[in-house]
């Protein structure tokens, strides 16, 4: 059984064995036996499928013996199968390091269990296709001398080619693995294949009649199950096999244990559809009962002829559609030719007269030509009369606010000269009396020593006309550690109430809010000051967004449905003035969305107070993405700073947490390892990008007692920890955003203030 380098093998083998092979170091695929990793031989790239070295290290010699016999059976089973729907088998090869022969097989592009799994709203028709694909694959193996039964038939075991054709894989692998009970037992199962596809009799006691081909039916008809739903029956293991009298008794049968996945599938395709009939019976508890692989495959091509039939006749009755409009525009281009063929009868009737009517015009013509030349000089020269007269009537005024300032200015400096002179005069006056009162009570021609006088003179200078010259001091400067706003508080008309953030396009702000109508989107002009709103959407509760130049309403609420939430984004028709629908629904109805865009991308974030998850979608003009959700209660205000989007919610009732993912990840449909703690700050607190630059504005202390909390000022550098600047008033849950350079604040109270 050993041969060279220890390797283990047969002479069976030989006429199968492929020399020349490289890996490549991509693993495809693991699993509890072995792995597929992806290999190159002369003039292809192929599947190797190896099974781990640990099974020949822990078996026995008659256990690896049985093992290679197998595995040689297997070899010699694949080799005699050809058929479009069966994976094709290549050969076999010895690995670098391994002494266990590899199986090599046609690579493929995917799994139908991934294809399922990551695509949304796939097509009846792909479905159908899918499903026959598989059908006639089993037909072909249940069609052998003797009958093959797979065995392991599941949505894993389905690879699907780039022209999204399936075939069956894997085939015989539970016969391969027979290692007895040991230091293995643990991760294998005594039933064949995987335990959801299984039928009850795969679950049999010892002693009961063998399973047959019937086993692939059940199973096939659990991957109809999953390809009709897209939802994968997880969390079920096969029943025990009875007979009819104690299963009605002691247990339920097959199909009332995966009710809650039947349901859906009846739900949208109706309980006489034919393929939900089809995916019931398969599913029958006794062998007996299911369909014949042939009878499967019958059935999948009449449904799929009848969905063929059906497109033709669409295709059909738009074409006599197309056609009777075609003869429409050639009567409507006819009548054209006719009216058109009238007006250059009349042109031609008319051309002479008018030629002698402008013969006799001309000379007058040429003298008006004359005179409107004229006065378009001196219009002209009119209006760089105007631009100078502008021009000086601006430096006049510039001069007269500086003529002002200076008046201002000396009245001031004239007031404060005017109480300089008081004091001095006032000083003066208290100075002689001190004096004179000094000299009377100093004896005649003593020695002067300095007076109170010196001592109350000693601090000025020179005092004259123009005032008191005060000794130098010596200045002192600060250096900023904070950024200054100016606060100005927005006036809205009366009637108008923004809810929401504003977006920046086309230089005007827009923003959801109340108007003339209950809601609807608002409009304000920073270059005119002016304030307006468009027509009022079909929801409630939306959010607005841009992307790529259009103003976007995303999700809300929907009262045509009883106020549940909406997937759909709208846009506004120019035209008609109407919103209308041009981007596919979000797959979810979102509530409360908050929209990002970037690049050509749309983030789409969405969550509720008291829910342990929020829900991130990604729009890339195709398709919307599935990304990891974040493990994060509520959402707030979320912030893209490059490449870097941050999330904020409560951690719990005293701080909050902020997340941070790397958007190209997010886009590339990574599904873990995405998300990373970033900090936390104050709880309440929102986020607002300033230069690039992550800050948290506003919130509540979280070092005091919860009934003495105070809401904060703080606008707070989260790279540096500092506080940067002070907003107009206390704030927690606010609303923020930058346009322009400005910082525009909401509070609760639907107040706006912006930065100057």
């Amino acid at each position: 059984m050993a041969g060279r380098d220890n390797r283990i093998t047969a002479p069976e083998l030989e006429q199968f064995i492929v020399a020349t092979v490289q890996l490549t170091g991509r693993v495809l695929g693991a699993g509890a036996y072995g792995s597929v990793e992806e290999v190159e031989i002369p003039g292809a790239t192929v599947a190797a499928k190896k099974m781990h070295q640990q099974l020949v290290n822990l078996g026995s010699p008659q256990q690896v013996k049985k093992w290679v016999t197998d595995f040689v059976e297997e070899c010699k089973l694949m080799s005699q199968l050809r058929h479009p729907h069966i994976v094709q088998f290549l050969g076999v090869c010895y690995l670098p390091g391994s002494q266990l022969p590899v199986l090599l097989m046609e690579k493929l592009q995917t799994s139908l269990d991934s294809l399922l799994e990551t695509s949304l709203n796939i097509s009846i028709d792909l479905k159908v296709h899918l499903l026959t694909g598989t059908g006639r694959g089993v037909v072909y193996l249940h069609s052998c001398t003797p009958p093959i039964a797979h065995r392991d038939l599941s949505a894993k075991n389905i690879l699907v080619d780039n022209g999204l054709n399936a075939k069956i894989a894997d085939l015989g692998v539970s016969r391969i693995v027979n290692i007895q009970p040991g230091r293995l037992a643990a991760s294998m199962t005594q039933m064949p294949g995987t335990g959801v596809y299984m039928p009850p009799e795969a679950a049999q006691e010892e002693g009961v009649t063998q399973y047959n081909t019937a086993i692939d039916i059940f199973s096939f008809g659990v991957v109809s199950l999953f390809t009709l739903t897209q939802t994968f029956p997880r969390n079920l293991k096969p029943a025990s096999y009875r007979d009819s009298v104690t299963r009605l008794v002691l247990g339920r049968t097959e199909v009332e244990r995966r009710e809650d996945y039947i349901q859906p599938m009846i739900a949208d395709l109706g309980e006489n559809h034919p393929l939900v009939q089809l995916t019931l019976n398969c599913l029958e508890y006794d062998q007996e009962d299911r369909p014949s692989a042939v009878v499967v495959l019958t059935q999948l091509e009449k449904v799929g002829t009848t969905l063929s039939q059906n497109c033709t006749q669409t295709k059909l009755e738009l074409i006599q559609k197309v056609a009777a409009k075609d003869e429409r525009i050639k009567d409507a281009e006819r009548v054209a030719n006719e009216k058109q063929a009238q007006i250059a009868a009349l042109e031609k009737l008319h051309f002479e007269e008018i030629k002698q009517r402008d013969a006799g015009i001309y000379p007058f013509q040429s003298e008006m030509f004359k005179v409107s030349g004229q006065v378009n000089q001196l219009l002209h020269q009119i209006s760089v009369k105007d631009t100078q007269s502008i021009r000086l009537q601006s430096v006049i005024n510039e001069k007269q606010e500086q003529v002002r300032g200076l008046e201002e200015l000396t009245t001031l400096q004239r007031e404060q000269l005017e109480v300089q002179h008081r004091e001095i005069a006032d000083l003066s006056n208290a100075v002689k009396s001190l004096r004179i009162q000094h000299q009377e009570d100093q004896p005649q021609g003593s020695e002067q020593k300095e007076t109170i006088t010196d001592k109350v003179l000693k601090p000025f200078k020179n005092v004259t006309s123009a005032g008191i010259e005060v000794l130098p001091h010596k200045s002192t400067t600060s250096v900023p550690t904070s950024i200054t706003f100016d606060w100005k508080k927005w006036k809205i008309p009366r009637g108008m109430d923004v809810t929401d953030l504003p977006v920046a396009m086309n230089e005007k702000l827009y923003m959801s809010g109340w108007g003339s109508c209950p809601e609807t989107v608002l409009v304000y002009t920073p270059e005119q000051d002016n304030w307006g709103e468009l027509p009022p959407p079909p929801v409630r509760g939306f959010t607005v967004a841009t992307l790529g130049g259009q103003l976007l309403v995303v999700g809300g609420r929907d009262d045509s449905t009883n106020g549940k939430y909406t997937n759909t984004i709208l846009t506004i028709d120019e035209r008609s003035r109407q919103w209308v629908q041009t981007l596919p629904p979000m797959p979810t109805a979102f509530p409360n969305p908050r929209v990002l865009a970037y690049q050509e991308h749309l983030i789409v974030v969405s969550g509720e107070s008291g829910h342990k998850h929020l829900k991130v979608t990604i729009y890339n003009q195709v398709m919307w993405i599935k990304v990891e959700q974040p493990k994060l209660s509520g959402l707030r205000s979320p912030v893209l700073i490059e490449d870097t989007l941050y999330l904020i919610g409560d951690d719990n009732f005293s701080t909050a947490l902020i997340l941070r993912a790397h958007v190209p990840t997010l886009i590339s449909g990574a599904k873990t390892g995405i998300w990373e703690d970033f900090r936390k700050t104050l709880y309440k607190s929102s986020l607002v990008a300033i230069d690039n630059t992550l800050m948290a504005v506003g919130g509540v202390d979280n070092d005091i007692e919860p009934e003495l909390r105070r809401e904060r000022y703080d606008i707070r550098n989260l790279n540096s920890r500092a506080i940067v600047g002070r907003l107009p008033k206390p704030m927690k849950h606010c609303k923020c955003a930058v346009v322009s350079g400005k910082l525009f604040l909401i509070d609760d109270l639907s107040e706006v203030y912006v930065s100057c």
